[in-house]
């Protein structure tokens, strides 16, 4: 923009962002849509992007100089040169620095794949990760922490020395060890193909013996394992979106927050590598598929009783104990998954998206959504989709 042509002001100078972001993996080019979000709302700025995703001296050395820095990650000297010329500076990767950082909330994560998990049955679960890195460590000890709680089995692969994980023979040897049916959240959409190699190479059913989810979403990743690899989607856009925000305050004055911004998940991304139930009441098992079918054509409680011939105390007897919930909070939890899926994969108005989960009007879903969920299904397709972020950041 350019200030009013009286001959005493100049063109107003563009920030000059350095950012560096792996726009190669999913995570790096997640946050990359984010800040571009906000730039075209609030810029225009001007970047020097690293694709390799740390900003470096070079960088920073080019003529004219930056007024700020979004990164994944610096080494030391370019930390130092960093803090010398007082850059306001944003990581949207955890390291154990003073920068500000806006990360994902990794032990929720590991809380949601653990949810995830027990909504299918799960008793037995495991992790498995070649990361040496604290948000390892923290997606485990989210998934501990629900399955201890539950009384439950969980398992840790190389969490001490992690490098061993891509020695294949070691990591073959460990899953083998695995009994069925296992619940094993994966640290990375790379190591969930190797693994998926290895468990088809061993004989097990995927996902009938082991269950795979990776704890991040790869779209083009998981569209080239067999079976497909179930995700969690860490809504990197936000991440991306926010750290933007955080940089132009702290350009303005703003202090530096204290504590990380961390960003709680949005959803698993269900697809055949976890698509199963484990459950071996042959009726239990019934029911639930046929909810799974079913549900987001209008299926009702009654459908399900007329499919599985059983009285209905009896099934959802069967429900409380291996599951925690009824019949119809299934039925809702299925509807209500493919809700969020919609709303944040397609244009579809709200009618239609209700349609197409079981409920006749709009109204219907929307009050389901809140009660369930605490939420418009308005106000979720927008945070998730870049749409509108008001507010400011919420520090933990």
């Amino acid at each position: 923009m350019r200030e009013p042509a009286n001959g005493l002001a100049g063109p107003r100078p563009l920030p000059r962002i350095a950012f560096g972001a792996q726009c190669h993996r999913s995570y790096g080019q997640g946050v990359v849509r984010g800040v571009l979000d906000y730039v075209r709302s609030h810029g225009p700025w001007e970047f020097r992007y690293r694709r390799q995703g740390a900003v470096d001296r070079r960088t920073l050395a080019r003529p004219g100089g930056v007024h700020g820095v979004i990164t994944q990650r610096m080494d030391d000297a370019t930390s130092r040169l960093v803090r010398r010329r007082g850059l306001p500076t944003v990581l949207v990767e955890a390291d154990d620095s003073a920068f500000a950082k806006v990360i994902p909330d990794d032990r929720a994560i590991g809380r949601m794949a653990f949810e995830y998990f027990r909504a299918q049955g799960f008793r037995r679960f495991a992790y498995f990760t070649n990361a040496v890195a604290r948000f390892s460590i923290d997606r485990f000890e989210g998934l501990l922490g629900g399955a201890v709680a539950l009384g439950c089995v969980c398992r840790a692969s190389h969490t001490e020395k992690p490098e061993t994980a891509w020695d294949r023979v070691a990591r073959k040897a460990w899953l083998r060890t695995l009994e069925p049916p296992t619940a094993l959240l994966v640290i990375s959409s790379d190591t969930g193909r190797d693994v998926l190699l290895d468990l088809h190479d061993l004989g097990f059913a995927v996902p009938d013996d082991i269950a795979v989810l990776s704890s991040e979403n790869d779209e083009i990743a998981s569209g080239l394992t067999w079976p497909n690899l179930s995700g969690i989607d860490i809504n990197t856009r936000r991440i991306g979106y926010l750290a933007a925000e955080l940089l132009d305050r702290m350009m303005h004055g703003d202090a530096i927050p204290e504590k990380a911004v961390r960003i709680a998940p949005n959803r698993v991304v269900s697809r055949a590598s976890s698509d199963t139930y484990a459950v071996d009441d042959d009726r239990l098992r019934a029911a639930l598929l046929f909810i799974r079918d079913h549900a987001c054509e209008g299926a009702t409680v009654r459908d399900v009783l007329r499919r599985v011939p059983v009285c209905r105390r009896t099934l959802e007897v069967a429900f409380q104990r291996r599951l925690g919930r009824t019949v119809h909070q299934e039925i809702v939890r299925v509807r209500l998954r493919e809700a969020r899926r919609l709303l944040a994969e397609t244009d579809l108005p709200m009618p239609d998206v209700a349609v197409r989960c079981g409920y006749e009007h709009a109204s219907n879903l929307s009050q389901v959504f809140r009660r369930e969920l605490g939420r418009t299904p308005t106000s979720y397709r927008r945070q998730h989709r870049g749409l509108d972020w008001s507010g400011r950041p919420v520090l933990h």
